[in-house]
């Protein structure tokens, strides 16, 4: 029982970290579109800004792996562990794979919105799964 409720804590998190991201990525997205003027550019620009900020935001809170410190407060930035953000940057982006392929695939066969919320939902998983694996999760480096 307490492990389906560590569970449910950690996806209700991801699921704000996620939340959160989006809007990043909006406002960046419009942000390096008036300065680039390329929208392929500024979509990766605004997508990488974003994992960065679910990583943040996974790690210090959704999985909490944080290294250990001396016990006094360090700066976010320097109190994540970011060995691990490679890792988690890949799963994101086989996350971002799932949810493009997916969605061509029911497309023909489904209106849009449903394509994309099921698309969107298989990948939500998939980057859940991946943020787990590579974060910590059941693997013991979670830190209570």
């Amino acid at each position: 029982m307490a492990d389906l409720r560590l569970e449910s804590r950690r996806l209700l998190s991801f699921l704000l970290a996620g939340t959160i991201a989006f809007g990043v990525d909006l406002g960046v997205y419009h942000l390096a579109v008036a300065l680039l003027g390329t929208p392929a550019l500024a979509k990766a620009v605004s997508w990488g800004v974003a994992v960065a900020t679910t990583f943040s935001i996974n790690s210090l809170l959704t999985f909490r792996t944080a290294p250990a410190g001396s016990g006094r407060p360090t700066p976010i930035l320097r109190s994540l562990d970011w060995r691990r953000f490679p890792g988690y940057t890949a799963t994101q982006a086989l996350g971002g794979v799932v949810n493009i392929g997916l969605f061509l695939l029911l497309l023909p066969h489904l209106a849009p919105f449903p394509s994309l919320a099921l698309a969107t939902a298989a990948a939500a998983g998939c980057n859940y799964l991946g943020a787990r694996a590579v974060l910590g999760g059941k693997s013991g480096h979670h830190r209570p």
